[in-house]
């Protein structure tokens, strides 16, 4: 189970300290930094009610320049901050305005974008079309086609005919948008509101809302979701993300994993998990929207009264963060916990703010490229800027989670906990040491060792060397041409992309080349070996091996113990024989199973034969004539030992064979 270790004292984020500074909202980008976006209450920023500040950090946490004006039209208010990180390394801060300069009804949502020094790239635009009556509570999210989705409410009724509604507009990288006002939910009834939205895979969007329409639940408050296409067409219809129809549920937050699905965190006061007030709940779902397991609580240490305002961030391929705030005390306390992508606790409960000297507001998590948890909060000790509230920071490290920078890296686990390392780009060394660790090279030519434990290892792109070492292992070669090595252990190993060399060592292991000529070794135990595309060969080694050539012309050679040989498609050559320290009166017994006359040969030079015809006489017929099956059987002695040879051959007859199909 991960730990978490404090990396950086709580810093003030705002420089200016008059008046209130609230609505925190953060996010990583690409380059490394991370952005820190929220509302002041302080008129003489922009000359008229609330502006929209914002400031950028490096990795270390100090600030990358000053803190900087995000909104240009600047009447009367601009609230409710979010910001989006961009696949080109820009970032988009969206919000709630009534200046009433592009939308003249009560309030609109406006957004700009920014390089990642925070430098404005674009004047603030309205992202809505619909301008009648209120538009409120902006979300945000970056998109996998590169582009941007922001959500908000809308309290014109005729959007879709009863009560306020939630819509979505698409964008592509550069701002520009993407057709019109989209209508998310496709049920009417009632109120539909705070809304939250994750990009997936393939341009797709999830959206997630709140609905007072009874006929859901059968009470007051639901959690709906509904999946979008890239174009913004409804995939399906729209589902219930809760399962607990009593008391209210509000205050959806969405992510997506990295394996592809997706979890909403939200307020639930239905106490079938936690009796006592509010709870922050949470439900899996696929890509599709099918519910992967029940609802679960991720406040399962302090349940005491109430928890609201969750966050929920991926972090890595494997994990996600919930942030909330937490009621038990007395005063508001902000909270958090690290979970696996299937539910499943990867971290103890822990207070981000250790203490309960203030209360603490409104928190917002991201997930920093180097491993690392960056939280930021509104709190109203005055102490902190002069003032009565003040946004405050932190990083966090996640134990035993080590990612590397660009550069070339030696990265060494611990001595016996599970790592997670990850070398990004670079020629990286790293080394897992004891434990069940996943390491990850990414770009570069990275040396790769597991160390002792149940290891998953991935190359990723350059040409990469992977030992397993002990234990029983996962590797995974990536793209280009790979060494990989098993070690003692039972191991699956994978050469993916590119001309890789594969040795499964000790052990029973699963070997598959992939695509390029691979060479394919089993070593000591019964390996199944697979030699995928392409023109490979294949090394059973000692053990009773399973051995496939697969596609291309392939070199099949089982070398000990009673093998399986199978070609595949393709010209192949078996090659055949034993070894010569076997005990006396052994009998070894391979096989052919699909041998392909006139196309695949078999080679005997280990029997040192002088003529093909001292090779043929030893071909037997095992059942009837042309059944497709025959033997061939050879007693040698070697050091007075009498080994006996028989190979069984699966698709061709003893008259099939002639000196063409043979090689000695």
């Amino acid at each position: 189970m991960a730990l978490f270790i404090n990396s950086k004292t709580e810093f003030l984020v705002n420089t200016e300290a008059a008046s209130l500074q609230t609505e925190p909202a953060t996010i990583a980008l690409s380059n490394g930094k991370f952005v820190v976006v929220w509302r002041t209450n302080d008129p003489t920023q922009d000359g008229s009610g609330y502006a929209i500040k914002g400031q950028v950090y490096a990795a270390d946490g100090t600030a990358s320049g000053g803190e900087f004006l995000i909104d240009e039209r600047h009447s009367n208010d601009q609230e409710l901050p979010r910001v989006a990180a961009l696949k080109n390394g820009k970032f988009v801060v969206v919000w709630q305005s009534t200046d009433g300069v592009d939308d003249t009804s009560n309030g609109s949502i406006k957004y700009r974008l920014f390089n990642s020094n925070g430098v404005k790239l674009t004047s603030e635009q309205l992202a809505n079309s619909e301008t009648f009556d209120w538009q409120r509570q902006p979300e945000i999210a970056s998109l996998s086609n590169g582009g941007f989705a922001i959500v908000w409410t809308t309290y014109d009724s005729t959007q879709d005919g009863n009560g306020s509604a939630v819509l979505m507009r698409l964008f592509d990288a550069g701002g520009n948008v993407s057709g019109g006002d989209i209508v998310l939910n496709n049920s009417h009834f009632g109120n539909q509101s705070n809304v939250a939205v994750a990009g997936l895979n393939g341009g797709k969007t999830v959206a997630v809302w709140e609905t007072d329409n009874t006929a859901v639940d059968g009470d007051n408050s639901a959690i709906r979701a509904r999946i979008f296409d890239g174009a913004g067409g409804p995939i399906a219809k729209e589902f219930t993300v809760n399962q607990a129809g009593t008391g209210a549920q509000s205050a959806p937050s969405v992510a997506k994993l990295g394996n592809g699905r997706f979890v909403v965190t939200y307020v639930s006061a239905a106490g079938t998990l936690d009796s006592s007030g509010t709870g922050i709940y949470a439900r899996i779902f696929t890509a599709n929207g099918a519910a992967v397991g029940d609802e679960f609580l991720i406040n399962k240490t302090t349940t005491l009264s109430a928890q609201n305002d969750p966050q929920v961030v991926a972090v890595g391929d494997d994990w996600f963060a919930v942030v909330w705030t937490d009621l038990s005390k007395g005063d508001l306390n902000t909270r958090a916990r690290l979970f696996n992508n299937n539910g499943t606790s990867a971290s103890k409960e822990f207070a981000v703010h250790p203490g309960y000297s203030s209360q603490e507001l409104a928190p917002t998590i991201s997930f920093l490229p180097d491993g690392r948890l960056f939280f930021a909060w509104h709190t109203t000790d005055a102490a902190q800027d002069g003032d009565s509230s003040a946004i405050k920071g932190r990083i966090i490290d996640i134990e035993n989670l080590k990612i590397g920078d660009d550069g070339a890296n030696t990265i060494v686990g611990s001595k016996s906990k599970g790592d997670y390392i990850f070398g990004r780009n670079g020629d990286d060394i790293l080394n897992g040491r004891a434990g069940a660790d996943k390491i990850l090279g990414e770009g570069g030519k990275d040396d790769i060792n597991g160390g002792a434990g149940a290891d998953n290892l991935d190359g990723g792109k350059g040409r990469d060397i992977i030992h397993g070492d002990d234990g029983d292992d996962k590797i995974y070669g990536g793209d280009l041409d790979d060494k990989l090595f098993g070690g003692k252990g039972n191991d699956r190993m994978f050469g993916d992309d590119g001309a890789d060399q594969i040795k499964g060592d000790v052990g029973n292991d699963r070997l598959d080349g992939g695509k390029g000529d691979d060479r394919v070794e089993g070593g000591d135990g019964n390996d199944q070996i697979a030699g995928g595309n392409n023109d490979d060969i294949l090394l059973g080694g000692s053990g009773n091996d399973d051995l496939d050539g697969g596609k291309g012309r392939d070199r099949i050679n089982g070398q000990g113990g009673d093998d399986d040989m199978r070609g595949g498609a393709g010209d192949d050559v078996f090659i055949v024989g034993f070894s010569r320290n076997l005990p006396e009166h052994t009998i070894v017994r391979d096989k052919i199973l699909d041998f392909e006359d006139h196309s695949d040969k078999i080679d005997f030079s280990a029997f040192q034969f002088k003529s093909n015809h001292a090779a043929l006489v030893h071909f037997k017929e095992k059942g009837t004539a042309n059944d497709n099956e025959c033997m061939w059987i050879i007693q040698q002695n070697f050091l007075g030992n009498d080994i006996t040879y028989r190979l069984t051959i699966i698709g061709a007859d003893k008259d099939d064979f002639s000196p063409q199909d043979i090689i000695i």
